[in-house]
């Protein structure tokens, strides 16, 4: 028998608190019971990138479906648990990156 990883990821360019709830409000729909792991990456072309920073973290911690904070590997990373939509018990991590991309 095969074994096989999966990991559902999502890039999105940051559009405020309101994206990114809807972004993690997506992510049932593309993640089965089974599925396990998560990553949304952001992207930033606002200024000041620290008030971004402060904005996910606080935005993804008062999402219902999120259990608790993980660990922040560093200032643009975080992990996180969240309870399933349809099965609360079944927990998955997501990781959310941001990345800052200076306009052109």
């Amino acid at each position: 028998m095969q074994f096989r990883f999966r990991c559902y990821r999502t890039p999105k360019f940051w559009g405020g608190p309101k994206v990114l709830t809807e972004t993690i409000n997506q992510l049932p729909g593309y993640i089965s019971w089974r599925d396990t792991k998560a990553a949304i990456l952001l992207f930033n072309r606002n200024k000041d990138f620290t008030r971004v920073l402060e904005q996910i973290k606080s935005t993804v911690q008062a999402h219902p479906n999120c259990k608790k904070l993980l660990g922040q590997p560093s200032e643009t990373q975080w992990r996180f648990t969240f309870g399933q939509r349809d099965d609360p018990n079944r927990e998955m991590s997501v990781a959310v990156m941001a990345f800052d991309v200076p306009q052109p």
